[in-house]
């Protein structure tokens, strides 16, 4: 369930009265997303997206994403744009969480994706991986490995029952190789965050919390990279996988 703040109606029309949106003519809030409060709004001026940024969203970040989207509309990519309230700001604060409203995409998630969904899929996160190349904001990944290195000691006790080696591979993915590149990806990619309507829509995560958007490594270097290590007694196709990648 993906609303964890409510907003009662006096204080969502409060908070509308800072944007030249109109009148609520409806709001209810979306079950899809993990992370943050999502509200379908409707409003006299046509439907919107309205995001409460919960705890683990930090604020110092939503300038990144809000920029990254207009960035990325500015070169083709069909994302959701941040509407901006009559102080010509994009975030505000609503029942003690920030937020944002963004445009509506339409479309509906897939329950059957298939190779021509995924082959569309794979287009757009190409498109958007080269519009965001030039973005020059960053972000660290709060999923990547400074946040793994934060959780593995809370693990300690029950992690050597799980996975013995747990300690050897996070030494090792620390082990970076100098020449993979920092750039803008999408994680958390889920059927939810596909539509058959808009096969190529990206979905940020200020649309449904669905992808944790930031600056790590490409993830083909990534597998390039986890495809060397992979000692040749134990898989002997790791050098046909690099260079199918390549």
């Amino acid at each position: 369930m993906a609303v964890y703040t409510q907003v009662d109606e006096e204080e969502l029309e409060k908070f509308l009265l800072g944007y030249d949106l109109g009148s609520v003519m409806s709001f209810k809030g979306i079950a899809e997303g993990v992370e943050n409060t999502n509200y379908l709004l409707h409003t006299e001026r046509g439907y919107f997206i309205l995001t409460l940024y919960e705890k683990r969203v930090a604020a110092a970040d939503l300038p990144f994403f809000i920029g990254l989207m207009e960035h990325l509309a500015t070169r083709g990519i069909n994302c959701p744009q941040p509407v901006k309230n009559r102080k010509d700001s994009a975030l505000g604060e609503l029942a003690g969480r920030p937020a944002m409203i963004v445009t509506f995409l339409e479309g509906v998630w897939l329950r059957r994706p298939n190779a021509q969904h995924c082959t569309a899929l794979g287009r757009a996160m190409a498109e958007l991986h080269q519009a965001g190349a030039s973005f020059k904001l960053q972000r660290d990944n709060g999923l990547g490995l400074g946040g793994w290195k934060k959780l593995a000691p809370l693990a300690t006790p029950r992690a050597d029952e799980l996975a013995p080696l747990w300690r050897q591979e996070l030494a090792a993915l620390g082990l970076t190789p100098e020449q993979l590149t920092a750039e803008v990806i999408g994680l958390h990619l889920t059927p939810t965050g596909i539509t058959p309507q808009q096969a190529t829509q990206i979905v940020t995560d200020a649309q449904l919390g669905l992808f944790e958007t930031g600056s790590t490594w490409r993830r083909n270097d990534v597998i390039r990279e986890i495809a060397r290590r992979i000692p040749t007694d134990v898989n002997s196709h790791s050098h046909e996988l690099v260079r199918w990648i390549e």
